[in-house]
């Protein structure tokens, strides 16, 4: 395990911070980077401070942990992997959240999900792979744009000022 006890502030030339491999990382105080946070392969990144990030991608696995809020403020990709922890992960106003589940099904686990911004659900029918919930709250202030016929399975409460939106299921007519 990594631990980051006086802060991470700052990135690589390309504006990216990666946790690869199986290895661990903890954030034990203020976490901002003004580029992308990636998380791949089977590691971990606890976040015990709260914590921002322009952008977000978790792709090949590993798990975000949160004791501490986690803000997206720009563009993010959830496409595997899982977010678990007491805390907040929120796509900030203006960012946008593309959950499209392409590598397997994502995990929300015992978070909330706070969307002030939009987040676009796009998991294929084809892929088989869907968003999964335990027990997290989604708390939806923007846009949920529900964009597949892929369920959300498990026990998520949706809540919020805004309802999800679905779309039309697809007509065709000869």
């Amino acid at each position: 395990t990594n631990t980051f006890a006086s802060g991470f502030i700052g990135s690589d030339p390309t504006g990216t911070i990666s946790f690869p491999g199986s290895g661990s990382a903890s954030m034990q105080a203020s976490y901002f980077v003004d580029g992308l946070t990636s998380i791949t392969g089977g590691g971990t990144l606890s976040i015990e401070a709260p914590a921002t990030t322009r952008r977000y991608f978790q792709g090949s696995g590993g798990a975000l942990q949160l004791s501490s809020p986690f803000t997206m403020t720009k563009t993010g990709t959830l496409s595997c992997g899982t977010i678990s922890g007491f805390s907040t992960f929120e796509v900030a106003l203006g960012a946008t959240l593309t959950i499209d589940s392409a590598n397997s099904t994502p995990v929300l686990d015992s978070i909330e999900l706070l969307n002030n911004g939009t987040i676009n659900y796009t998991a294929t029918t084809v892929s088989g792979n869907y968003l999964k919930t335990a027990a997290a709250l989604i708390t939806n202030n923007g846009l949920f744009d529900i964009k597949t016929d892929q369920p959300i399975k498990e026990t998520a409460s949706i809540i919020g000022s805004a309802l999800p939106r679905k779309k039309a299921a697809a007509s065709h007519s000869r």
